[in-house]
């Protein structure tokens, strides 16, 4: 309310206000009383004056020395009332002098104590300045360093997972692979029969330029995975979900695994690509292992996808008959798995739902149904 300026000043002129009030209250005060004293006085000399007349068996009344002793005394009185008024005039000016000088000095301590606590605020304010910036830049190197933790546990998961891709690669190259050695032999046959034309060979050197794209395409599809994501990519999830499953699909078959897919979802969404792919890739990982152990006699992995609103949903259900109530609270902890006979990194669900939760700002969570575990995405 008060500034710097303004609070020496108040300081300084209340008090004399006060003792200016106050010596005007008391000197007319006094003078009321020494007006009431003068008029009892006169009231009383007449009395007394009137009295003595009686007494004395006077028969008249001495007007002019009634007159001359009333004005006698008016005078002393006034004379007296001058006098004590002056006592009280020049004692409140003393009084406002030292009050003054009081003041003045309480005035100038109390703004030096103002100033060297305005000092000693802006000091702190400084000080709080600089140690939010050190905070801040502690929290945001704090938030780096687990992001770039995050980063390499992801490519540490995806690497970890890489003796099963070279196997997924053998399973997807082995058929093609067959196929292509069957076209160099029928051409080694039909020109030890004298029967190869330029026909027959453009015709085979096609069928294997075709194996050999598919093989190039496969190689493409798995070193892609292991490339980290940069940004976001405006995808339809249904289209992930079907390259991953390419890369899986062989494996699955070998297994004897049936894949059902019922796809939802018309419109794209905004997601780290191959993360989200290692995301599925380990769900269905999970699900092929705990199938082939229980030796479920017609395994089937189930793949659906919908929109909740605007929320994009998706499960995958297997019937390899649960997680285990043990187990099931742990699942997501790094490090943990069920796999050491298969040398199971136990990152896989961790980072799955550091993927979805932390760089996608959704949901990883799994249920148990009457015949399997279900696992459900949220985004």
């Amino acid at each position: 309310m008060f500034g710097e300026k303004s609070l020496p000043r108040l300081i300084l002129i209340t008090p004399l206000l006060t003792i200016f009030i106050l010596t005007a209250m008391i000197t007319t005060f006094y003078v009321d009383e020494l007006k009431l004293r003068l008029k009892e006085d006169r009231e009383r000399f007449v009395k007394e004056y009137l009295l003595r007349v009686r007494e004395q068996s006077l028969g008249f009344v001495d007007l002019e020395s009634l007159n001359r002793k009333i004005i006698d005394d008016t005078t002393a009185l006034e004379i007296e009332i001058e006098g004590k008024t002056r006592i009280v005039i020049g004692s409140s000016i003393m009084l406002a002098i030292f009050a003054s000088l009081l003041s003045l000095w309480f005035s100038r301590r109390i703004a030096d104590i103002f100033l060297e606590y305005k000092k000693e605020v802006k000091e702190r304010e400084e000080e709080l300045n600089v140690l939010n910036r050190l905070l801040e830049r502690r929290v945001q190197a704090a938030v780096t360093q687990m992001q770039e933790k995050e980063r390499m546990l992801i490519q540490s998961s995806k690497m970890a997972a890489m003796g099963d891709m070279i196997s997924m690669i053998a399973h997807q190259w082995r058929q093609p692979l067959n196929q292509l050695s069957f076209v160099f032999m029928n051409i080694q046959g039909a020109y030890n029969h004298k029967e190869l034309s330029q026909t027959y060979m453009d015709t085979k050197v096609k069928e294997g330029s075709h194996l050999l794209e598919f093989m190039s395409h496969t190689i493409n599809d798995f070193s892609s995975f292991f490339k980290a994501d940069k940004e976001k990519l405006s995808v339809n999830i249904n289209d992930v979900i079907e390259e991953t499953l390419s890369l899986i699909f062989k494996t699955l078959q070998n297994s004897n695994i049936e894949v059902s897919r019922e796809y939802n979802i018309d419109q794209e969404s905004l997601l780290y690509k191959n993360e989200f792919k290692q995301v599925v890739l380990n769900i269905l990982q999970n699900a092929q292992d705990i199938l082939v152990e229980n030796d479920i006699e017609e395994p089937q992995i189930a793949i659906r996808t919908k929109m909740d609103g605007t929320i994009f949903v998706v499960t995958i259900c297997d019937n390899g008959g649960g997680v285990k109530d043990s187990i099931k609270s742990k699942i997501y902890e790094p490090y943990f798995t069920t796999r050491e006979h298969k040398q199971g990194s136990g990152l896989g669900l961790y980072m799955s739902r550091v993927i979805i939760e932390d760089h996608h700002s959704g949901k990883l969570s799994c249920t148990n149904s009457d015949i399997g575990a279900c696992f459900k995405i949220t985004i």
